[in-house]
């Protein structure tokens, strides 16, 4: 089985690291973002909502239910509006826009003459009979010094809007990673190389120098550790190339005495 190079390893490695780096802080700010978002709009359809029952309060206050069913029609004209139900103070319905359902069921807190403490009831899904995303809110309808409550006014608030816009942010966040990814292995390749293209010369001089080959040319330029090993690996291969040239010198002189020796006594 072939072996895996140490290059290709820290390559994985990085790269493994930086593509999690990247999905975690992505999810992150799109979780967050969406969080944003949705808050934003819940902000905007009670504003919406409650200005609404604000307007209506003296239409419900003289029973001016032709007054109510117009303000149900014009509410329309906001695109994200999707219906208008105004309930009196029973709990019945009293009128409601052209996409509204008279029949939509009177909210209990409500009928019983109970303000939410939030001063809204808000549930998101899909919209009455529309199949759209959305938020059904429910908003009290007071009139100023009056404690009674005098009826409520249930609006659907589209979010399709949002989600699409949270759907593109989200493409964008993607697509954003995806480049931090790849710009990311791209450098991790380039810096795992600057660590293994020394290595590899360094294993390289080794082989040589075992073969009896000492003039090797070890020019490393990292200006780090590896740098300094094979500045270290090069004045060992002077010193042992020196101790075998005095080797070699000193095994001559020992031919050239024991040459000698044997004329002198063999004449």
């Amino acid at each position: 089985m072939a072996r895996r190079t140490i290059r290709r390893r820290l390559t994985i490695l990085f790269g493994v690291t930086i593509a999690l780096v990247v999905a975690i802080v992505g999810w992150l700010v799109s979780r967050q973002m969406t969080r944003e978002l949705f808050l934003q709009a819940e902000r905007t359809g009670v504003a919406v909502a409650g200005s609404l029952a604000a307007s209506a309060s003296n239409d419900f206050f003289s029973y001016n239910y032709v007054a109510l069913e117009q303000k149900a029609e014009e509410s329309l004209r906001d695109p994200d509006v999707v219906y208008v139900v105004f309930y009196n103070k029973e709990g019945d319905v009293a009128a409601f826009s052209g996409q509204g359902k008279p029949d939509a069921p009177a909210v209990p807190a409500f009928r019983k003459g109970e303000v939410p403490e939030s001063g809204a009831e808000v549930s998101e899904g899909l919209l009455m009979g529309k199949g759209k995303r959305g938020l059904d809110i429910v908003v009290p309808v007071t009139i100023p010094g009056d404690a009674d409550l005098w009826g409520a006014v249930r609006m659907g608030f589209n979010l399709e809007r949002m989600y699409r816009n949270i759907d593109r942010t989200r493409m964008f966040i993607f697509m954003l990673g995806l480049a931090g990814v790849l710009l990311g292995w791209l450098l991790a390749a380039m810096f795992t190389r600057r660590i293994t293209v020394p290595l590899k010369h360094l294993v390289k001089a080794t082989v040589e120098v075992s073969n009896g080959k000492y003039g090797v040319d070890l020019d490393v330029k990292t200006g780090d550790e590896l740098q300094d090993l094979a500045d270290n690996f090069g004045w060992m291969i002077s010193k042992i190339k020196e101790s075998r040239d005095a080797l070699e010198g000193n095994l001559k002189e020992i031919r050239d005495l024991k040459h000698f020796s044997d004329l002198i006594i063999c004449p």
